[in-house]
């Protein structure tokens, strides 16, 4: 039986190595555990809910992501006329 050439104690540290590089790289985080704190100036914006409807509410970038909102753009939405 052959003998490997590495000293018998670099094979279980490489082990312990790898496993809680394994093991860190799924953990989540402390940073993202925490809750995000949000400036709170708002401005005027047109954005998309879940629902998929345009509303015009004043919220900023960090707010409109916790809400599950989506910006269009700076300002009222615009109406849109239907012409028949």
């Amino acid at each position: 039986m052959e003998r490997s050439s590495l000293p018998g104690f670099v094979l279980p540290g490489l082990v312990t190595i790898t496993l809680a590089t394994f093991a860190t790289g799924f953990a989540p985080s402390a940073r993202a555990a925490t809750p995000r704190i949000c400036p709170q100036f708002l401005i005027t914006y047109c954005v998309v809910t879940r629902a998929g409807h345009h509303e015009t509410v004043a919220t900023n970038h960090c707010l409109a992501s916790q809400q599950h909102l989506r910006i269009l753009h700076r300002g009222a939405c615009e109406r849109r006329h239907h012409e028949s």
